[in-house]
């Protein structure tokens, strides 16, 4: 999930930067056209020339004061989708740090758990020795029984017969 949420966060930031840099390659532009727009205004002569080249400053600056309030704000904006993206990827962290920590638990608890009942196990099992030493001794020490055990030679004569007639 949180490797999801990262790529996620890395098209968005890729996406980001793309946007980043077409905004400066236009402020790169919108500068080169004011350059241009200043030489032509040097290339006037007299007051005339001087009122052109005083007018494309201004208008100079204003585009370079655009471009720059536009290109902050792009940065800006990126920059807090970045700020909340890193958020949620540090508090996804978190979650699964704390997941982990609750599977941890769980198993050491399971594990404690199996040792206790191990040991009562083994108590009960002493308990009942303790209780009836009689009948824990009859079992080992009982009589050997009588098997009855197949003959199996019988049963082969009988099955050649058979197969005779």
């Amino acid at each position: 999930m949180a490797s999801a949420a990262a790529e996620r966060e890395k098209a968005i930031a890729a996406k980001a930067i793309v946007a980043a840099r077409m905004a400066e390659d236009r402020a790169k532009i919108q500068q080169e056209q004011a350059q241009a727009a200043v030489e032509n205004a040097k290339r006037y002569s007299g007051w005339a020339g001087w009122a052109r080249s005083i007018w494309d400053g201004l208008r100079k600056s204003k585009i370079t004061d655009r471009i720059r309030q536009e290109f902050t704000m792009e940065i800006g904006r990126l920059s807090r989708g970045i700020e909340q993206k890193q958020r949620q990827l540090d508090a996804e962290r978190e979650q699964r740090k704390e997941a982990e920590r609750s599977v941890r638990e769980a198993r050491q608890a399971s594990e404690t758990l199996r040792l206790e009942r191990d040991q009562a196990k083994s108590i009960l099992s002493r308990l009942q020795l303790s209780l009836e030493p009689e009948a824990a001794h009859d079992h080992v020490h009982a009589a050997p029984s009588l098997q009855l055990k197949p003959s199996f030679g019988k049963l082969n004569d009988r099955s050649r017969k058979e197969t005779r007639e």
